[in-house]
């Protein structure tokens, strides 16, 4: 250890020890030159310079005295120097003339350079300081620690500011930079310099302060009026990236519970990464509102370990700007609930291990996040042991790369709707749903595994997983890492049966011809259909069809026996089935659609006379106040797609539904909905009020218009005009000749109806008639 003072009042006696002890002096000089130095004033030993250029850093720096500067180890901290090798490499610019001290053990592997600067505080002071760190990120680690307490770590390329207030007595700053084994980047070294202190603060600051028994931690702003009175060891400043752990100038892990005070509001981070990271022992964050998440880019590990917290309350943040949110739950274990329905995740980019080991959380409604621009969701929900529900309907999965470990040991689920993945940029699969062992089965359709390189322990230890649904997207071709992708499957059953293949577990068996997959035909609501083998055709023995079940056919097949009844309490509506339907005493008319007229906001139809083809989209009209659709076929072919009824021109056409659809009031300006004796634009429909979609269920109809330049007025067609509830269609054997005058749309008027649209007047009514 190498030491050396601001002072040289000892330093004399040392190097005249020395001489003696080379030069054999007679012992009574050496007592006599003693003798002597002690006669010498001690004022007069102090102006003595030291020969250590280090101490020129502290040198009029108001408030600190005897500073004392200590060497660990063989790599001590020395003088800037913009020259030193590597510095070109150094990522940052230091301001020309900066005076401060950088490591020394450049490029040694495994070594650390370490100095620690001792000094007293004469009266209460604010220290700044500028700490810059050129390395290898996450490997060689740059720490300043303020009185064996506060610290800031810092790697790569990166520089902070530091700030602290100091009271009256003995301070210490170590100066550390420790470098791994691995590989030098930047300049590999860690530099402190810009040395200020100050004894008057003329803006307030943001600090943390403990209370006497150090469980209570309150962040507030700090308005320095009397300073000197109040008990600085407990306080600490709030800088931008520093976490808790480094703010308590106490023992961190005493800390029960967090305050934001009111007037903390104002300040506004940019980054809470690891904020609260390893409060294990805290148990309650109150003010939470207080806490200014708008400009927060990075909240990766901010509650990471937070082992004893039950509960959160995060509705007022902000999350607007958040990029980083992976490992933001992390290690959460004893919470219960989690209210993120206000999260806006729009930019975010990196999810994974957001909510590892929370082992207690048993629902978490994630429905209104927005994943479009995530990449990584590994690990995610790994560890969630007692979640029972999980939405994930709306996730967009475009851009995700890694789903490892994604579900990892989720042993409650039963259910996971994964049918909106899109895993086409997807690398690595591994471990993804290990130990899911309630899953009784998987709906893996839409997932394209055409760039999946890692498949090991995929379906590890799914021990009641009794059916694997895929399509022919799931491939294997670039899959090089696999094993026991199908380890303790023991229930598990395609082609061939996993109770008897126990030594069959890589993806050489994931497939649906001659491995554990089925490939799946047909999804009607949570009943599934598939085959496996060579097998090309299905046949359902009793498909069940209902308005509360979404129907999707991904290949043809056929049902020995098909149902659907449905009540209407209009008299208009629509009908698309995917089999076919005879109209022979049935309980209603249907329609087809044949043109559309913009100028006058109708709508011409054709009446069909013996049947409806399978997944054709109609118009449907009840007879005589009938309410009740109810249809039972046997041995029919069912329609895998919805056919499209167009119009002559083809500007407008009927679209079939299979599924429920939501409308939208801008996106489907171009739609229109049956309602009434109507055909409605969503737009109309919602207009004066506050919700902005209305949906249509499934096996129903809506039409579109397709022109080029849709009419932005035409919120509405008719299908019936007059004011007795006659139809169009109807009126044509209503009319009364006698009685009847007939115009055109110009107003011209006629001896008689003519083809297409007529203006009918009798007495004090008029009417639209359209005439085939």
């Amino acid at each position: 250890m190498k030491k050396s003072t601001i002072s040289k009042q000892w330093s004399i006696t040392t190097d005249l020890f020395s001489t003696l002890a080379v030069k054999s002096r007679k012992l009574s000089m050496l007592w006599l030159m003693l003798f002597t130095l002690l006669l010498v004033p001690t004022s007069m030993v102090a102006e003595t310079t030291t020969e250590d250029p280090r101490y020129v850093l502290f040198k009029g720096l108001e408030g600190i005295t005897d500073v004392t500067i200590t060497d660990n180890g063989n790599y001590p901290w020395r003088m800037l120097d913009s020259n030193a090798e590597g510095m070109q490499d150094l990522g940052f610019t230091i301001p020309e003339g900066s005076k401060g001290l950088m490591s020394s053990n450049y490029k040694v592997d495994k070594s650390s350079s370490e100095t620690v600067i001792r000094f007293n505080v004469s009266k209460p002071i604010l220290l700044t300081s500028q700490v810059l760190v050129s390395s290898e990120l996450n490997f060689d680690i740059a720490t300043i620690t303020l009185d064996n307490k506060e610290s800031w770590n810092i790697s790569g390329i990166k520089q902070i500011e530091i700030k602290a207030l100091l009271s009256v007595g003995e301070h210490s700053l170590k100066l550390s930079y420790y470098k791994d084994g691995s590989t030098n980047e930047g300049a590999d070294r860690a530099f402190i310099y810009g040395l200020e202190t100050a004894t008057t603060i003329s803006d307030y600051v943001y600090v943390a302060e403990s209370d006497a028994t150090n469980s209570t931690l309150t962040f507030k702003k700090f308005t320095p009026d009397n300073w000197g009175s109040l008990d600085l060891s407990r306080m600490a400043i709030v800088n931008n990236e520093r976490t808790v752990k480094e703010m308590c100038t106490n023992n961190y892990s005493s800390i029960k519970n967090i305050i934001f005070d009111e007037s903390f509001k104002t300040y506004a981070p940019t980054s809470l990464k690891d904020f609260f990271i390893s409060c294990n022992a805290l148990e309650t964050i109150s003010g939470l509102e207080y806490l200014n998440t708008a400009n927060v880019e990075n909240m990766s590990y901010m509650f990471y370990d937070c082992s004893a917290l039950k509960s959160l309350d995060l509705t007022n943040f902000n999350t607007a700007n958040v990029t980083y949110m992976y490992g933001m739950f992390d290690g959460c274990s004893a919470l219960e609930s989690l209210n993120l329905t206000n999260f806006n995740t729009a930019n975010v980019e990196n999810m994974s291990s957001m909510f590892y080991d929370c082992s207690a959380l048993k629902s978490l409604d994630l429905t209104n996040f927005n994943t479009a621009k995530v990449e990584y969701m590994n690990n995610m929900f790994d560890g969630c042991s007692a979640l029972e529900s999980l939405n994930l309907t709306n996730f967009n999965t475009a851009k995700v790369e890694y789903m490892n470990y994604m579900f990892d040991g989720c042993s409650a689920l039963e259910s996971l709707n994964l049918t909106n993945f899109n895993t086409a940029e997807v690398t690595n699969m591994s471990y993804m749903f290990k130990g899911c062992s309630a899953l009784t089965s998987l709906d893996l359709t839409n997932f394209n595994t055409a760039k999946v390189e890692y498949m090991s322990n995929m379906f590890e230890g799914c021990s009641a997983l009794t059916t694997i649904y895929v399509s022919d997207k799931f491939v294997t071709s670039q899959v090089t890492y696999s094993d026991d992708m199908f380890n303790g499957c023991k229930s598990l059953k395609g082609f061939i049966e996993h109770i008897n293949n126990t030594d069959k577990t890589n993806h050489n068996y994931a497939n649906y011809t001659t491995g554990y997959f089925t490939k799946l035909v047909v999804k009607n609501g949570d009943e599934r259909y598939g085959i496996t083998g060579e097998t090309t055709q299905l046949t359902v023995d009793n498909l069940a069809l209902a308005d509360n079940k979404d129907f999707v056919a991904y290949e043809q097949f056929a049902a020995k026996d098909a149902s659907y009844s449905r009540t209407i309490n209009t008299t208009w509506a629509t009908l698309c089935l995917p089999f076919e339907v005879s109209l022979t005493d049935q309980h209603f008319r249907a329609f087809k659609l044949l043109s559309a007229d913009e100028g006058t906001n109708t709508v011409e139809l054709e009446e069909l006379k013996t049947s409806i083809a399978a997944g054709t989209p109609v118009i449907i009209k009840m007879k005589d106040g009938e309410t009740q659709l109810k249809f039972s076929v046997a041995n029919k072919a069912i329609a895998k797609d919805v056919q499209t009824s167009e119009t002559a021109n083809g500007n407008y056409q009927l679209q079939g539904l299979y599924t429920q659809k939501e409308f939208s009031k801008d996106a489907d300006n171009n739609c229109y909905i049956v309602k009434g004796n109507k055909l409605m634009n969503p737009a109309k429909l919602l207009e004066k009020t506050k919700v902005q979609k209305v949906a249509s269920k499934p096996f129903r109809a809506y039409m579109v218009d397709n022109s080029s330049a849709p009419a932005a007025g035409a919120k509405m067609f008719s299908i019936g005009f007059d004011n007795d509830g006659t139809t169009a269609i109807d009126s044509l054997n209503t009319i009364a000749d006698d009685k009847a005058e007939y115009y055109d749309l110009q107003g011209k008027r006629l001896n008689a109806p003519q083809k297409g649209i007529n203006i009918v007047k009798r007495g004090n009514k008029t009417m639209k008639v359209i005439i085939k």
